[in-house]
């Protein structure tokens, strides 16, 4: 009972300091055109700029949920072209947060559809200013689909047309770590040494007609759109660290000169980066998607490190204590 009046303390502490700083449902704007300005300077409903020239970006009403972002009716179209909407001042929402509340989270929920003659190759939803603009991205071509959490991870494929997903990003801006997280389909974490203000949210698609025009149809969904300022990261992401930390052994350790990192779950390795204690990277070493490497540290000054792995399934954090 002890540890269930924890687990609801720290659920509650959560929600009583986290800060929505800004939301979108779109259920409060009209059926019919974001913006009658297509050239993304006079702002339309919910304060959306949108920029538009071969297709249309509407709110529709969706069954079981109101109404929904969507883009797509593009015409007249051979070759590529992006259709995409913003919002301005995300630099000055979180500005005003209270500071204690040092994670960003965005989030939201997409839907894609596969489009006759054509494919949907770019999907993207992201903050600006940010590391490749910290996009979440989806291709669509045929019946197959993939998705990027970019800039930190490759395609991943799932069903992901004609089926609602959440995305989830975090932004620690005290460990310098994002932490991308579709639940129930994939899960990424990177440190970088400089992460920007995110100043826009980003939704646009581009479109590429193969063999004939595009015919005019919708082709994404958005729906429940919000960026929040948290003081901490939620369990569940935690967790998902914790579990892949314990997949790795890191042996010996203390050690001398080679150190070696293994799994027995074929966790591909494509890179590790040493930090000391004051967090500066000493070493940074490309692998081959390895379960299996090495590093040799026989040149490092006596003390304790900090191993970033980099694996296929997301980054976790060794200690190693260099003799």
């Amino acid at each position: 009972m002890k540890h269930l009046y924890i687990f609801l303390f720290l659920i509650a502490f959560q929600s009583i300091n986290a800060q929505v700083l800004w939301s979108d449902d779109f259920d409060s704007h009209p059926v019919g055109l974001l913006s009658t300005d297509p050239t993304g300077v006079t702002p339309g409903y919910g304060g959306w700029y949108v920029k538009t020239t071969f297709g249309q970006i509407q709110i529709v009403p969706e069954t079981g949920r109101g109404n929904i972002l969507a883009i797509g009716w593009v015409q007249n179209l051979n070759g590529t072209w992006h259709e995409y909407c913003r919002q301005e001042n995300v630099d000055v929402l979180w500005n005003a947060r209270n500071k204690n509340n040092n994670i960003l989270k965005f989030e939201f929920e997409t839907q894609a559809f596969n489009v006759q003659y054509s494919y949907l190759h770019d999907v993207y939803v992201g903050l600006s200013n940010t590391p490749d603009n910290l996009q979440f991205r989806g291709k669509i071509e045929k019946n197959n689909s993939y998705v990027w959490l970019g800039p930190i991870i490759g395609a991943k494929v799932f069903t992901y047309y004609n089926n609602w997903i959440k995305v989830e990003i975090y932004i620690d801006y005290t460990t310098n770590t994002i932490h991308f997280y579709a639940p129930g389909y994939i899960y990424r974490a990177e440190k970088f040494n400089n992460i920007g203000q995110p100043d826009k949210v980003v939704v646009g698609d581009s479109f590429h007609a193969k063999g004939s025009p595009l015919t005019p149809a919708l082709s994404t969904k958005m729906d429940n759109m919000k960026i929040t300022a948290i003081p901490t990261l939620p369990s569940y992401i935690l967790n998902i660290d914790e579990i892949l930390a314990s997949k790795f052994n890191v042996f010996p350790n203390p050690a001398s000169d080679i150190v070696t990192i293994t799994n027995n779950e074929n966790i591909g390795v494509e890179q590790v980066e040493v930090y000391d204690i004051n967090g500066k990277n000493i070493k940074s070493q490309n692998y081959s998607s390895q379960n299996e490497i090495q590093l040799n540290i026989s040149d490092f000054a006596p003390g304790t490190y900090m191993f970033h792995i980099k694996t296929n399934q997301g980054t976790t954090v060794k200690k190693v204590v260099k003799k």
